[in-house]
């Protein structure tokens, strides 16, 4: 028998063998899915946390610059300037903190408040933004 026939009579019996056993397959493929799920969600969350960590320490440290809050789930990086939503929906909260991270000349355009901080900012400074009002919300 040839190589070749070999290969093809070996993806025949695989082949055969999977239309036999589709349930015990997908059975299979769900629980290592639901494994993986598992393990994926939370070192991607641990990675998040790592490098949004970095990125702040960078900045100054782990503390808001305004009244010195520090509890790292209320933080944020603020931009001093303004239009920082505008940045984030172009490349995301991620690829701010990695900006941050791997380009030492962007990061006095930011600074690290906490949420409280961070809003009153945005609202004394007028940096929302503006909402397009169509004809049927008047």
């Amino acid at each position: 028998m040839t190589v070749e026939e070999q290969k093809t009579k070996r993806a025949a019996y695989y082949r055969e063998w999977y239309n036999n056993n589709k349930n015990k397959v997908k059975e299979y493929d769900k629980r290592i899915y639901n494994k993986k799920y598992e393990y994926l969600t939370i070192n991607n969350a641990k990675r998040r946390q790592t490098i949004k960590i970095k990125a702040m320490e960078l900045l100054g440290g782990l503390f808001c610059k305004k009244c010195g809050y520090t509890d790292i789930r209320a933080l944020q990086i603020d931009h001093v300037k303004g239009g920082g939503s505008k940045e984030t929906k172009k490349i995301q909260t991620m690829g701010v903190y990695k900006k941050i991270i791997n380009d030492p000349s962007c990061r006095a355009d930011y600074q690290v408040l906490c949420a409280n901080c961070n809003r009153i900012k945005v609202f004394t400074n007028k940096e929302f933004v503006k909402r397009r009002v169509s004809k049927d919300d008047k």
